[in-house]
């Protein structure tokens, strides 16, 4: 017993708080947000815009949400966005709602989509992106 307890005393006191932020983020990271389901749809490189992404998550805690990520062109500017899931307005944001990074994220009101429903991205009432959704 005396020789674990002076194995214990050897070891430096910043390898005990090391170990205990590891155990920490180990323990919030399991009591974290566990998405439910995942679905998403990358659309390839459009001429002049760019491309985009769409996911759509159910959170345990946070709930359902649709996120419109944009990685533009050089010069790609518009004032209005909005996604259609299914035949559904399930999206609609401004420019001004969008990040620096070109992320939206906003509640997802619909039942959870099925694999392969139509999603459709318009900008400024033009459409921009068509593809389908995948299981994430």
């Amino acid at each position: 017993m005396n020789e674990l307890i002076n194995l214990i005393n050897m070891v430096p006191t910043f390898v005990w708080v090391v170990l205990a932020i590891i155990a920490v983020f180990v323990v919030l990271g399991k009591a974290g947000d566990r998405a439910l389901w995942k679905y998403e749809v990358e659309f390839p490189l459009s001429e002049g815009v760019g491309r985009a992404e769409v996911e759509i998550k159910h959170w345990n805690k946070k709930g359902k949400v649709l996120e419109l990520e944009l990685k533009p062109v050089e010069g790609f500017e518009f004032e209005e966005a909005y996604v259609l899931v299914g035949g559904y307005k399930a999206f609609s944001a401004s420019n001004t709602e969008f990040n620096k990074w070109y992320k939206c994220e906003k509640v997802y009101k619909f039942e959870e989509p099925n694999e392969g429903d139509e999603v459709k991205v318009f900008f400024d009432g033009n459409e921009v992106f068509s593809g389908v959704l995948l299981v994430d």
